[in-house]
């Protein structure tokens, strides 16, 4: 059963992924097709997986990037370097938005004012509560961020709710109504942002969305894209109508943004701050925060993490995400993935031999 699900995901996914990839192709006047030497090398490189995948994604790549580099991994087979390099039972666990607090050190998250678990009221300390408590917390702090804890993407799940508005029925009521749900919640406090990333859209997080490896015990950075929204919204996923822009190793802003890898392009912030002239003076910092945690969790192979830096200069995380990804934005501007280590990525997923690889 397993094995026909897997198939299908497989089978789905590619079919998405080549749609959108064969848009975008048919909207462009002119894109120079690869070379015959071009389409061996990466026929070469990715096929010792036995999977069908599409040449066009280098040459989406090649088009976005100026250049042409056969260690980008195609995108309709990226499920499979997922399931491979993050173990499903431990993925699922981090990725809960709860969990997470007891895995990694609890001050790089979003301060908590409570959750409600499986029906459970949680207190700010993520412990068993009466609903008078979490009641209590939530009115005494005002404007809270509560979240779908368990995962969703895409933004999806997030709101920014003012309990100081309602009364003390309302809010009871409220309360009540979320341990109803077949949802687990997490509250938490609203994130000031340092001024040189909320400069790029005050409203909004404007997160670093990180990505790192962790294999053969070593944990480097592989790609990196800062994102803010385009509104007076909270959430700044593209998927939600934010602007990605690359984030080149220096810290250096790629000289345009999109908001997603196939749009328009943006050659500037809401704000006005020009991309091509700006530079995250922290990003090192943040970058070398965020791979000192991914070595905490061994166990994971990638994480693409949503990191920001509070108004006292903190390194923070916003969530941890762990499945699908769509890393064609990351290879369009950034380059392979996985770069120099691309080799040793390969051998690794060959090397498993566990059902989860084999599926395929």
């Amino acid at each position: 059963m397993r094995k026909l699900l897997n198939k299908f995901v497989y089978k789905e996914k590619k079919r998405r992924r080549d749609r959108a990839l064969k848009a975008y192709m048919s909207s462009q006047e002119s894109i120079a097709p690869l070379t015959k030497e071009e389409e061996a090398k990466v026929k070469a490189m990715w096929g010792v997986f036995g999977l069908p995948f599409n040449t066009g994604w280098h040459r989406y790549f090649k088009h976005m990037s100026g250049s042409f580099d056969e260690r980008c991994i195609p995108q309709d087979i990226w499920n499979l370097f997922e399931i491979s390099l993050n173990t499903p039972a431990y993925r699922d666990a981090l990725q809960h938005k709860v969990l997470c607090y007891k895995i990694l050190p609890s001050e790089v998250f979003p301060t908590p004012l409570g959750a409600i678990v499986h029906g459970v009221a949680l207190g700010n300390d993520l412990r068993p509560c009466s609903h008078d408590d979490l009641e209590s917390n939530l009115a005494n702090e005002g404007k809270v961020v509560m979240k779908v804890a368990g995962f969703t993407g895409g933004g999806k799940g997030v709101r920014l709710i003012d309990f100081s508005k309602m009364t003390k029925e309302e809010l009871k009521a409220f309360v009540q109504k979320a341990i109803a749900d077949n949802n687990d919640y997490i509250f938490q406090k609203v994130l000031k942002i340092s001024e040189e990333l909320k400069r790029f859209n005050p409203p909004s997080t404007n997160t670093v969305r990180v990505v790192t490896l962790n294999i053969n015990g070593r944990a480097t950075l592989a790609s990196s894209f800062l994102r803010m929204a385009t509104d007076d919204r909270l959430n700044d996923n593209a998927g939600a109508g934010g602007t990605m822009v690359a984030v080149h190793p220096d810290g250096q802003l790629h000289h345009f943004g999109v908001d997603n890898p196939m749009a328009e392009r943006r050659l500037c912030s809401p704000t006005g701050l020009v991309f091509a002239e700006t530079r995250l003076e922290s990003y090192q910092r943040l970058v070398d925060r965020l791979l000192s945690l991914h070595e905490q969790i061994p166990y994971m192979g990638f994480i693409a993490w949503d990191g920001t830096i509070d108004e006292e200069g903190e390194i923070r995380v916003i969530e941890l995400n762990l499945d699908s990804q769509e890393m064609e934005c990351h290879q369009a501007f950034n380059g392979p993935l996985f770069g120099d280590r691309t080799q040793e990525v390969i051998d690794h997923v060959l090397k498993q031999k566990i059902k989860r690889v084999k599926v395929f």
